[in-house]
């Protein structure tokens, strides 16, 4: 019965082969899918960190894909027992429902975030077009860089709430490794019924009474709390919760009231921090992190991804961003770059003379013959009519990738969900280019 199923299947999957080999944009889309490189993905399954139990090159093109079309776990697997064109490209049989599960796929892009290959997918994109000097030639062609804010996946909660979720996180976690100590750390003091609410919620801060009377309370059973667990301080999962409660407790004091430079704004993204921009009614603020890219102006294509806090200032992430172009692109260094008021400081001009790249900006400080002090050029009329390259490129990834919000927790994860927003938005770009006929990729020919 079985080998009747699958002959039928065979026959059945023969024309929709080929029906799709004759579509010229599934094609196209299938061949740039197969330029990836599965050798690092590859040394992940045979050294035992994950065992998907599906091939490596079907869970990479559906990584893609989701976030191609900014699907979910669940919709991803939907589509692919359902769609035969997602099937078709990720490389699944046609004639079957058979995919991968959620948890592989969940465990997969897991292991690939631990490891750091992250943005390996876009680095290799980088790298093959690099190898192309009759379509990205950055000796002779200009280069912008912009940032954009990356709000964080986890809601930022009010001061007492903050402590509170520390205090829950810890039990959480002792639970996990000793549910009857944690049973009775919640009957001695009291964190029964009051640990299962989430957040408290006071608008006013600490200035009321009746917060800094919780804001007490709670300080006083989270010092109780630690001393209690002490033993189990040993576990990974416990010692890393205890770390971020006591951190919340040296940097808010007893009153609740102390305000350091760089704050812990989240229990569980403690990477996540505030950020600011513009003045007036034109102020924006949120709570996350930052998305740099580094654009080439002609073709829109982007060569370079960076994340950094919100509180971090732009042109902290330029330096970066220009070295991670010059390893992509063949070690051929970028010369002209273009960049807005918040890189054109003298430090970071003179970051940027350093590197042999020309920074041309606002004109900031003193200006004699079109050149700043500190290096740079004073952007010109033309100069400033490629502004909208920028732009555009940072708004197709916010738009169409679904790049303004972190679907996952911490920058490593949050660099992984830009460059991969970065990788589609290229795919797209590039299916664009060879479709009008404007650039021939010898690899495509």
């Amino acid at each position: 019965m079985r080998n009747s199923l699958s002959c039928a299947a065979d026959i059945f999957a023969t024309p929709l082969l080929c029906e799709y080999s004759a579509d010229a944009e599934l094609a196209m889309h299938k061949r740039l899918l197969a330029l990836i490189d599965e050798a690092p993905f590859q040394r992940l399954v045979q050294s035992g960190v994950c065992r998907p139990g599906w091939p490596v090159s079907v869970l990479l093109r559906a990584l893609v894909l989701r976030r191609e079309k900014v699907w979910h776990d669940r919709e991803l697997v939907q589509q692919l027992r359902d769609n035969a064109r997602v099937r078709y490209l990720v490389g699944l049989s046609l004639g079957t429902r058979a995919a991968p599960s959620r948890t592989a796929i969940g465990d997969f892009r897991r292991a690939v975030v631990a490891a750091g290959l992250g943005a390996e997918l876009f680095d290799q994109q980088v790298n093959w077009l690099g190898r192309l000097p009759a379509l990205v030639d950055p000796k002779k062609d200009d280069f912008g860089i912009d940032a954009t804010r990356f709000e964080a996946a986890v809601a930022q909660p009010t001061i007492i709430g903050l402590l509170q979720h520390g205090l829950r996180r810890v039990m959480l976690a002792v639970r996990s490794v000793a549910p009857r100590d944690a049973e009775e750390l919640s009957q001695r003091l009291g964190l029964g019924a009051w640990l299962r609410r989430r957040f408290q919620h006071y608008g006013g801060g600490m200035q009321s009474r009746a917060a800094r009377r919780q804001w007490a309370r709670c300080y006083r059973k989270a010092t109780q709390l630690i001393r209690a667990i002490k033993p189990l301080r040993g576990r990974g999962v416990v010692a890393k919760a205890v770390d971020v409660l006591q951190r919340i407790l040296d940097e808010r004091g007893p009153t609740g009231t102390d305000k350091p430079a760089d704050r812990l704004t989240n229990a569980l993204d403690t990477e996540a921090r505030f950020g600011c921009k513009g003045q007036g009614n034109h102020k924006i603020t949120w709570h996350g992190g930052k998305v740099s890219v580094v654009t080439h102006l002609p073709t829109d294509l982007i060569v370079a991804v960076d994340v950094m806090a919100a509180n971090a200032v732009d042109g902290s992430a330029m330096a970066r961003c220009n070295d991670q172009a010059k390893a992509l692109l063949q070690e051929r260094r970028i010369r002209r770059l273009h960049g807005d008021s918040a890189y054109a400081d003298e430090d970071h001009r003179c970051q940027m003379v350093w590197r042999d790249t020309v920074l041309i900006g606002t004109r900031r400080g003193k200006v004699r013959r079109g050149r700043v002090r500190g290096g740079g050029l004073v952007a010109t009329k033309i100069d400033r009519g490629k502004r909208a390259h920028i732009e555009r490129a940072q708004a197709n990834m916010v738009r169409w990738r679904g790049n303004r919000r972190a679907w996952y927790i911490g920058l490593a994860k949050g660099l992984y969900h830009s460059a991969l927003s970065a990788y589609t938005a290229n795919l797209a770009r590039l299916k664009t280019l060879l479709a009008a006929g404007k650039v021939k990729l010898p690899a495509l020919a």
